[in-house]
């Protein structure tokens, strides 16, 4: 981890409605609490179970959250892009951090002490109100996952986190919607539950049928409809 100099201009809490961009003093009060710093690729920014200090904001990268189940097995729950919270936002009521987050590619982070964090919302209740919107649809997010855990079969999950990656990273061009997968095989699998071998077996059916193209971590959803269909 390197500390660095805030690049203001560029935060994404400024771009995606958290912070109101009219209140300079909102603004100024959020900048003089955060602590930004790099994290390079395959960082642990922390550990399931390590004391919870605070909150942490992804400004640029993609860092994955996964949890270890009593026999070892690690469960990929979520991939957090940027201007999202890392882990839980509601932090301030915790001890330890219920996941382990770690860097999926060169990160910047900017991290929010607890005590710093609860004085800025005692001040800004706008953004109290917007981060307990945040959580609520997190807790929708949450138990949408538990129930295509419980409904859907494999090639579905696939399909749903494949659909969610290309809404998330992906851009339209003239073969469909474009995008880098920003995962391993084994974590696409740890992601939706399966062994590796059966996510690229399920990735080579997709293919096969023409409605996904894969080269490395160069993806294509060449047939979205059908791909919705699927997932659905």
């Amino acid at each position: 981890m390197t500390m660095l100099k805030c690049r203001w201009e560029l935060c994404p809490l400024r771009r995606n409605g958290i912070l109101a961009e009219e209140n300079a003093q909102q603004l100024d009060d959020y900048r003089r609490q955060i602590y930004p710093s790099f994290y390079a690729k395959r960082q642990v920014i922390f550990h399931e179970g390590n004391p919870c200090l605070g909150i942490h904001v992804l400004c640029s990268g993609t860092v994955k959250l996964t949890q270890t189940d009593r026999f070892g097995r690690i469960h990929l729950l979520k991939i957090v892009k940027p201007g999202d919270i890392i882990g839980d936002m509601a932090a301030y009521e915790y001890p330890v951090y219920a996941v382990t987050a770690e860097t999926v590619e060169n990160c910047t982070i900017c991290f929010l002490p607890k005590a710093a964090l609860l004085e800025f919302l005692n001040r800004h209740s706008d953004v109290a109100l917007r981060l307990i919107s945040l959580l609520s649809q997190e807790l929708r997010n949450s138990q949408e996952k538990m129930r295509d855990f419980a409904l859907k079969d494999a090639e579905a999950r696939l399909a749903t986190f494949l659909t969610k990656l290309g809404a998330d990273y992906g851009e339209r061009s003239k073969e469909g919607v474009r995008f880098r997968l920003p995962l391993s095989r084994g974590e696409l699998a740890e992601a939706i539950g399966v062994a590796p071998e059966t996510v690229i077996r399920l990735l080579g059916k997709l293919s096969e049928k023409r409605i996904l193209k894969v080269r490395g971590r160069h993806c294509v959803i060449s047939d979205p409809s059908r791909l919705q269909k699927i997932a659905d």
